[in-house]
């Protein structure tokens, strides 16, 4: 089960060109495989509309652009995906490969990935943590006396 707004590595399985069924709005919808959570799928739309760069936060490009940055980043060649078999090199070139993926649960308890990219580092990025112990179980009570000085210690 996927949590909101929890962040997850998977294995790509599956790259489609989708259009939107309201207004035909193109995208790249990416299906990603995670372990002991199941499949989950996000979108690349290919729109004018601006959103941040993937490689320079600072700087404005159009979704579309995004999504041929994030195909790049991924290792496809950019020549190819001006080609005529643009999709299939996407395909070829994605499928298999790990990604880091940003859940959005909504209260219906529909899933799909927020966010869809490359992992950062050597497959760093974010890993969802089963369990782990409080940092919060050892700090001093706040109101607890910080001055206090236990019987324990005194010489006599």
């Amino acid at each position: 089960m996927f949590e909101d707004g929890a962040w997850y590595q998977g294995q790509i399985i599956g790259v489609d060109y989708i259009k939107s069924e309201k207004k035909g709005t193109p995208a790249l919808e990416l299906t990603v495989n995670v372990a002991d959570h199941g499949l989950i799928t996000g979108q690349w739309w290919l729109t004018d509309a601006l959103v941040n760069n993937p490689t320079n936060k600072n700087e404005k490009v159009p979704m579309w652009e995004a999504g041929r940055i994030r195909c790049v980043m991924f290792g496809c060649d950019a020549d190819e995906l001006n080609g005529a078999d643009w999709i299939e090199h996407i395909r070829k070139t994605l499928i298999g490969q790990n990604a880091a993926v940003c859940a959005e649960v909504n209260n219906y308890g529909d899933v799909k990935a927020q966010f869809v990219g490359k992992p950062k580092g050597n497959g760093g990025g974010f890993a969802k943590v089963a369990s782990a112990p409080s940092p919060f179980a050892a700090r001093p009570s706040l109101s607890a006396d910080p001055f206090a000085v236990g019987d324990d210690d005194l010489p006599f």
